[in-house]
């Protein structure tokens, strides 16, 4: 098997420096997330630092469905199945001409690579393993998908699919979730809102937590812009709403 194709090096987040106590602006929000530093629950600013995958005590693939945005299969685990919808073992099952087991996604603190099993490209170059770039566009047998990885010290990553194929229940694309999820009106958020602010998830240890500029409501409890996530939790705000469920309960 040849070896992953680099198209160049992944960029590691700068340290930050320290901020006051209190929340910061909105735009110094996503600034901040853009350079690699986020919060702890207190609204405290911290360095970010490029960090193994571990298991956590979510289940490996949900469905999160968010306002006026749209649906993503949502995925915590680090290694991903790619196929047709007749194998139900297949993770990220696409409506298409996809072989049983088309590729296999794996990522780490290094990257996230595709591994071919048959026929695909990474922007027009033929292979069997591809080391995964913001912007690469992957073609597998006429299925068309661009690879979004704003943040390069983010393991957070998205899958959008540009062909007329589609996922199952109407969901619009997939996402890996890693150890921090922007949401924001901005070209390089992990998910591209239209809220008045910026919203983010987190990963400590083994669960998320959200964090907004504004006062939220989670599972009918209200919380002072952060809060813990479970896998079923809805939260609302003045901003906007979304809601996750577990695969259990729509399948896929």
């Amino acid at each position: 098997m040849s070896s992953p194709v680099s198209h160049s090096g992944f960029p590691v987040g700068r340290k930050g420096r320290r901020a006051p106590f209190g929340l910061p602006r909105r735009d110094s929000l996503v600034e901040r997330c853009l350079a690699g530093i986020t919060w702890n629950k207190g609204m405290q600013a911290r360095g970010r630092k490029v960090t193994a995958l571990d298991e956590i005590g979510w289940p490996e693939r949900i469905h999160w469905w968010i306002d006026a945005v749209g649906g993503f299969l949502t995925f915590t685990k680090t290694e991903l199945r790619v196929g047709n919808l007749g194998c139900s073992d297949n993770d990220i099952a696409i409506m298409g001409g996809l072989a049983e087991h088309h590729a296999d996604i794996k990522r780490d603190e290094s990257g996230v690579v595709l591994t071919a099993h048959a026929p695909t490209s990474v922007n027009g170059e033929k292979g069997e393993s591809f080391l995964l770039h913001d912007g690469d566009e992957i073609t597998m047998e006429g299925v068309r998908l661009k690879y979004r990885q704003p943040m390069p010290w983010s393991t957070t990553a998205r899958l959008e699919i540009e062909s007329h194929h589609r996922l199952p229940l109407g969901l619009d694309a997939v996402l890996l979730l890693g150890d921090l999820c922007l949401l924001a009106d901005h070209p390089d958020a992990h998910i591209r809102t239209h809220w008045p602010a910026s919203v983010f998830i987190r990963r400590e240890h083994d669960r998320y937590w959200v964090q907004s500029e504004t006062p939220l409501v989670i599972d009918g409890v209200s919380h002072d812009r952060a809060g813990p996530l479970t896998p079923r939790s809805h939260v609302e705000a003045d901003w906007g709403s979304f809601s996750f469920e577990s695969v259990d309960e729509t399948g896929r």
